[in-house]
């Protein structure tokens, strides 16, 4: 039971072993915040519904479906996507000789 629930709370939240490990560390960090602040949304929102239950469980189960909708959705992108596809390979030119605007980020 232990090691069931190590292997799952690994799968989502230990960078090294989800699905967005293999983008690059800033773009992994960006959707790990957003995430984190959209289920951080969730459980708040949950909790303030707890005080009037009966008539909000409906609105639990649509919240929770989207954000594991969500969640779902950016681990497949990911998975798909991999670490193959970086500003640079979305701003190449017609010709594939560079990438346009390659100091995007200053470096």
């Amino acid at each position: 039971m232990y090691k069931a629930i190590k292997s799952y709370w690994n799968e989502i939240f230990d960078e090294r072993f989800n699905p967005l490990k293999d983008l690059p560390s800033v773009v992994r960090y960006q959707l790990m915040m957003v995430l984190a602040l959209m289920w951080s949304f969730i459980f708040c929102a949950m909790v303030g519904w707890m005080v009037i239950f009966p008539y909000w469980a409906i609105g639990h189960v649509i919240l929770l479906s989207c954000g594991l909708a969500i969640t779902h959705l950016t681990f497949q992108n990911a998975i798909k996507f991999k670490a193959s596809l970086s500003h640079r390979d979305v701003l190449r030119t017609a010709d594939g000789k560079g990438a346009q605007h390659d100091d995007i980020w200053g470096g």
